[in-house]
């Protein structure tokens, strides 16, 4: 059964003022938070040999199977399903433009996103959670974490149809 303190709300929109459609293709292209790691055709970083204080942005193509030894911290965007197995384990943000199935163990902490899709129009799975979260889970809200993976977002980005001026 999912929990929370406060309790969980189910809106109609849950990314009313939170998230929109052009903000979120923005985010798929690397214009609004550019991307570290393009997996394909990067491969998936291997966070044992980065430095403790490296959150990177990892931007996965389409629909993924994560394992255990993909684990991580930063930002994770995937633009299609992402299905966590093994004890994968994230610190940070998960965005996720499809449905989310996690198998076995693991624990994230920081934040998830799914179903973000439905913004563009596309027809994405209903996450029902108590479905697609198989053996122990643990899912922690996380502010900590997530101002570490947003320390990289700290850039002064133009918004079309705004003006600026430099000194």
């Amino acid at each position: 059964m999912v929990s929370g303190d406060p309790q969980i709300l189910e809106k109609s929109d849950p990314f009313d003022g939170v998230l929109t459609a052009s903000q979120w293709q923005s985010i798929l292209s690397g214009d609004r938070i550019p991307h570290t790691y393009n997996v394909p055709p990067d491969a998936y970083p291997d966070f044992s040999t980065l430095p403790s204080d490296e959150w990177p942005v990892v931007y996965v193509d389409g629909d993924y199977d994560f394992s255990a030894g993909e684990a991580g911290r930063g930002i994770l965007i995937v633009s299609g399903n992402a299905t966590f197995g093994g004890s994968f384990n994230w610190d940070g943000l998960v965005m996720i433009g499809g449905s989310l199935t996690d198998n076995g163990t693991g624990q994230l902490n920081g934040a998830v996103m799914t179903g973000i899709n439905a913004l563009l129009g596309e027809s994405v799975s209903a996450d029902d959670l108590n479905d697609t979260l198989h053996g122990t889970k643990r899912y922690v809200y996380h502010s900590c974490n997530l101002l570490k993976a947003s320390q990289a977002l700290a850039v002064l980005v133009q918004e079309p149809g705004t003006w600026s001026q430099a000194f």
